[in-house]
């Protein structure tokens, strides 16, 4: 019997290390994470290009500049651009969301009440100006409901519009 195996890549591995494991071990295959390879403070197009005829699965999510959880296509890791190279290269992989942004949708409601310390500073203003910007951008108001189920929705439907293309 056969198997395919498909390695996750360690966080300490550079391009680099993966470029050669590439040439050493024919037929070996990865998971592409976009996120990762910003933390790692590599190129993410470079890295595509060396694991594209490689990668069987690739993480969707997204991350700002702290490597903080934000939205799919708003973020730092550049991930949209990889999906629609992937499109473009016709790729036939797995598609792995890593929906991470359950603490958005827990923390919302609680993100726009006032904290005060001291009676003088409204605590958490950046916290406050990340959720304000979030729900800019999904169009909603703060007093609107949003839960796991819709988000997912509005994430599968960017990524039916990028990948259908």
């Amino acid at each position: 019997k056969s198997f395919d195996l498909i390695f996750k890549v360690n966080p300490d591995y550079k391009p680099g290390v993966i470029a050669y494991l590439i040439n050493q071990i024919k037929g070996v295959k990865f998971i592409f994470d976009a996120g990762l390879v910003k933390k790692l403070k590599a190129s993410v197009t470079t890295t595509y290009r060396i694991m594209k005829k490689n990668t069987e699965g690739v993480m969707i999510y997204d991350a700002d500049k702290n490597n903080e959880p934000y939205l799919l296509g708003y973020g730092y890791t550049g991930i949209m651009e990889v999906v629609r190279k992937m499109n473009r290269d016709k790729y036939k992989g797995t598609y792995i969301l890593d929906f991470n942004l359950m603490d958005y949708i827990e923390n919302r409601s609680s993100a726009y009440q006032k904290h005060k310390f001291f009676g003088l500073f409204t605590k958490d203003k950046k916290d406050k100006a990340k959720y304000v910007r979030m729900d800019q951008l999904l169009n909603i108001k703060p007093e609107e409901a949003l839960d796991y189920q819709n988000m997912l929705k509005i994430y599968i439907n960017v990524l039916n519009k990028v990948i259908a293309k």
